[in-house]
């Protein structure tokens, strides 16, 4: 039997993660863009959040226990460093973009409201309260900014409790997120909340606990990760057709199934996927649309609003059909995505290499 990954081995790139996140990308595409409505394709973001729980707890206990040991604070101080490089730029120019892109050009898609909470990350909280409706193209920042509360808390916790008490505290914050969800089954919103996706952020963070320190479960998780999957989820697929909207207790085993379902996911993807799904993720075309997904994420929803608007005001009597339309929102997306990631995104990743 295989032994497991020694925990002061620095973690590798995994490419096939990278897989993962082109399929979660692409779901949330199909979510905001398909003419047809496919129900659960929002998942794709549960699947990011579990990716993160997974990678940024690896890469936390790893740095803890890295025998060039550093001290916490410093492991604390290099790990924000490096998520602000990973995330800041685009995103703030991003923003910035609107907001001057209002100012100066006339492009109304920006609110004055926005602007304390975008630029400090706290999107989500606006979107709680105002609904996502009210926040236009920009409704689905709400998960970047679950992500980044996420990265401000969750060094302290992994690093300052007893590494016997970390499956402990990651339960209970589980337990946490689902309860509320359950008393709370009547907010349309609820998502938006930070605490309330710590399940499938969780799911991860296990996963992450399991792969640095357990050798006989990771390995027994491995050896049967395909069988796994299908179980997981073949049981999602069955909570979701028999799903009773309004039950907070149906709602409440709907988010259950859903955290078996990503933890398995991504456990395939650590050790890699068999047949055809395993050819299909071993693509560097398909790895490479998951390398840019960040950018994909950022930029998707603003893409048609800019066209709209544009066209109203320079080429009113130019229409495109359905299909023309999805067709340029993807192209322009895919386009602004990578020219990102190369122009921009790699000079900072670049950058983070020197906090590793």
């Amino acid at each position: 039997m295989t032994s497991a990954i020694p925990v002061n081995k620095k973690l590798h790139h995994l490419p096939e993660l990278d897989s993962l996140r082109t399929f979660a990308v692409i779901m949330t595409l199909l979510a905001h863009f398909s003419p047809i409505e496919i129900p659960y394709m929002w998942y794709g973001v549960q699947v990011f959040f579990t990716i993160s729980g997974f990678l940024i707890t690896v890469i936390l206990i790893k740095s803890l226990n890295n025998k060039q040991r550093q001290s916490k604070l410093t492991i604390i101080k290099n790990f924000m460093i490096r998520r602000a490089f990973r995330l800041f730029p685009v995103y703030y120019l991003f923003l910035l973009f609107f907001w001057l892109a209002k100012k100066y050009m006339g492009l109304y898609l920006w609110k004055d409201e926005f602007t304390p909470w975008f630029f400090t990350y706290t999107p989500n909280f606006l979107i709680h309260k105002i609904g996502s409706g009210n926040a236009l193209c920009f409704a689905h920042l709400w998960s970047l900014g679950v992500e980044e509360q996420f990265y401000l808390f969750w060094p302290w916790l992994m690093l300052f409790i007893a590494p016997k008490f970390r499956m402990v505290v990651i339960t209970i914050m589980i337990s946490i997120s689902l309860v509320y969800i359950f008393f709370n089954s009547n907010d349309p919103y609820l998502g938006a909340l930070t605490f309330t996706n710590f399940h499938t952020l969780g799911a991860g963070a296990i996963l992450a606990c399991f792969y640095t320190s357990h050798a006989a479960a990771i390995n027994w998780l491995k050896n049967n990760r395909h069988l796994l999957f299908t179980i997981a989820f073949i049981h999602l697929l069955i909570v979701l057709i028999f799903y009773q909207t309004g039950s907070p207790y149906w709602l409440l085993y709907r988010e259950i199934s859903l955290c078996m379902c990503t933890f398995s996911i991504v456990l395939v993807s650590i050790y890699g996927w068999n047949g055809l799904i395993g050819y299909i993720t071993r693509n560097k075309q398909v790895q490479y649309i998951g390398t840019i997904s960040y950018g994909i994420y950022l930029f998707h929803m603003p893409v048609p609003y800019v066209y709209r608007a544009m066209n109203a005001k320079f080429f009113p009597s130019f229409h495109l059909d359905q299909v023309s339309f999805l067709l340029m929102c993807f192209a322009v997306t895919f386009l602004l995505s990578a020219l990102s990631f190369k122009y921009i995104e790699t000079p900072f990743l670049k950058l983070k290499e020197r906090f590793a």
